[in-house]
């Protein structure tokens, strides 16, 4: 366990937590049609249908790593893409 290498992990995880924050923020909204004169906006927000399987997947994981905290070097990465 050095500075580096956790300098070096947490940057990828960094990493991997804003690729996947960016792909669901793209993947969740949609373009509509605009009517400015009725008050509507020009996007919706809609919640994809993996948002929630994600959600549950990074609770397990968080389950399974607080049960044995050994795992937690091996689910790092799984839990930073949910």
């Amino acid at each position: 366990m050095s500075v580096g290498g956790i300098t070096a992990r947490t940057l990828l995880l960094l990493a991997v937590v804003v690729a996947g924050g960016a792909w669901g923020w793209a993947s969740a909204t949609t373009p509509v049609g605009s009517d400015v004169g009725q008050g509507f906006a020009d996007t919706t927000v809609t919640i994809p249908g993996g948002f929630w399987l994600a959600s549950f997947a990074a609770l397990g994981l968080s389950i399974a790593v607080i049960a044995v905290p050994g795992r937690a070097a091996l689910f790092a990465l799984l839990y930073a893409v949910c």
